[in-house]
């Protein structure tokens, strides 16, 4: 989660990049201090971060939400660095999470960090995002986190997410399609244990079929458990919708 804001003068318009920290309050916490501190004192950037403002008696929920109405104002500049812990993905009472649904829904630029290899979220698994996984624990490891620091100054100012992963690089070879969001039919997904365990055994069957074909009537969730699928098996390495009201391209 993120939230600090170093106080300014009123009515003058605010100068410096506004960027939201969103982490778990993990045994990680302190890349993302670490993180505040050197975007804040060494670079300017104005930086939300809540280990700061978040205190006693203050809606800490509502004080987020803000925080990141307060980042969407400069758009332009306003940046959100999600940080990828086991913590900060978790399902489904990760709050990070929240946050990064508000940041996808007002468009702001995002900028991954993966701190411990984990499964970055699915709606910004397009998105290149800076491994620091080398970087921790921070104490032994200072100046590989300085070096990578630099690469995260420098997408920031340069507004470019390459970070020269393979990632990056078959996304531009590739060229995929764009796919419809249906992020609020699949949190609407449930049951359908039957067919969740007859998947698992159709993925770790050997020399079985090569192809699963699912049917099913108009609503029956088929999407649903395609998205649902693709964001918590590690078996899926790609996944394309389809909408009936689009055309295909010549």
């Amino acid at each position: 989660m993120g939230i600090e804001s170093p106080a300014g003068g009123a009515g003058v318009a605010p100068e410096r990049p506004r960027i939201f920290l969103s982490y778990g309050h993990d045994e990680y916490v302190e890349v993302a201090e670490k993180l505040y501190k050197d975007l804040t004192r060494k670079t300017g950037y104005d930086v939300r971060f809540d280990r700061i403002d978040l205190r006693a008696g203050v809606d800490w929920e509502e004080t987020l939400a803000q925080a990141l109405d307060w980042v969407s104002e400069d758009r332009a500049r306003g940046r959100v660095i999600f940080l990828m812990t086991p913590h900060s993905v978790r399902k489904p009472d990760g709050y990070c999470l929240n946050e990064l649904a508000r940041a996808v829904t007002r468009r702001l630029k995002i900028v991954p960090v993966m701190v411990v290899a984990v499964e970055p979220p699915f709606s910004i698994g397009r998105i290149q995002y800076l491994d620091m996984t080398d970087c921790v624990p921070l104490a032994s490891r200072l100046a590989c986190y300085r070096r990578k620091l630099q690469v995260l100054l420098d997408a920031l100012e340069h507004d470019t997410l390459d970070f020269g992963g393979a990632q990056s690089r078959v996304l531009k070879a590739l060229r995929p399609l764009e796919c419809p969001n249906i992020g609020a039919q699949a949190q609407r997904f449930t049951g359908k244990k039957w067919l969740l365990a007859r998947i698992d055994q159709w993925i770790k069957a050997d020399g079985g079929a090569r192809a699963l074909w699912i049917t099913g009537g108009p609503g029956s969730g088929k999407s649903a458990l395609a998205y649902w699928l693709s964001a918590h098996r590690r078996e899926v390495g790609a996944v394309h919708f389809c909408q009936h009201s689009e055309r295909a391209g010549a």
